[in-house]
């Protein structure tokens, strides 16, 4: 008797367990709140978490300044504090170049992806970037740039200076990478070559005439979708007993 009765309970639990996750499942709603279809508010955070992802998933975040470059004469060997933004403010650069990649890596600890490594004294987004954009606002001279995954070459400088410059790498201007006859995906604006995301041909040809090697093929970002994994620890870890979320962005 106490067995049968035992095993009802556990049978009773188990179809709870099974009724309560099909009804979390079938509750998340995929079609646009926009069209007046069914979409519960404590859903709403999954579906915009994952609108989110998808739209970031386009972009992908560069530092606009060569790991490469080597610099000919310096000012001084700054013993301070690692951060950019205050350097920035005291001494702007320890070398000829103001444009460029202070290499404090005050970026680094704001990437929530752990995509930014330092390499040669300079910030280098790594395949990890999901294309979030919160470093950009860390670099105090605003070379940390969005682009578009799908983009093949970019040039990575931000010198306006030409060749006034003790950079190895840097832009100079020169216009070796366009042509006035057919479009390249380059263009020179305000002594300074930029990449034309318009154009969606192959840029190696165009990048290959630079005479100092600033037009860096872009590695592109890893495409991993975590899509379902998140939307399963959302549906089990949103609902708490103090009513607060706790939702995986």
């Amino acid at each position: 008797m106490i067995l049968s009765i035992l095993i009802l309970c556990i049978f009773f639990i188990f179809t709870t367990i099974v009724l309560v996750l099909l009804h979390h499942f079938f509750r998340v709603k995929k079609q646009s709140v926009s069209n007046n279809d069914l979409v519960y508010d404590d859903d709403l955070d999954v579906i915009e978490t994952t609108q989110e992802t998808s739209e970031h998933s386009k972009m992908r975040a560069v530092v606009f300044c060569s790991p490469d470059r080597t610099f000919s004469a310096k000012r001084f060997n700054y013993k301070g504090q690692k951060d950019c933004n205050l350097f920035k403010m005291l001494y702007e650069t320890e070398n000829g170049c103001t444009w460029g990649c202070i290499g404090f890596g005050t970026c680094v600890s704001h990437c929530p992806q752990d995509a930014i490594v330092i390499k040669n004294n300079t910030a280098v987004v790594t395949e990890a970037c999901n294309g979030c954009g919160k470093c950009i606002s860390y670099c105090p001279n605003n070379i940390i740039k969005m682009i578009p995954t799908r983009t093949d070459f970019v040039v990575q400088c931000s010198s306006h200076d030409k060749t006034d410059t003790t950079c190895s790498r840097a832009c100079t201007a020169c216009a070796k990478c366009t042509s006035p006859y057919a479009p390249t995906g380059f263009s020179v604006k305000n002594n300074l070559a930029v990449t034309d995301y318009s154009i969606n041909h192959d840029r190696a040809l165009a990048a290959s005439r630079c005479p100092t090697k600033c037009i860096k093929k872009v590695t592109l970002p890893e495409e991993k979708s975590f899509t379902f994994w998140k939307l399963c620890y959302n549906i089990f870890h949103k609902d708490k007993e103090d009513g607060e979320q706790d939702v995986w962005e």
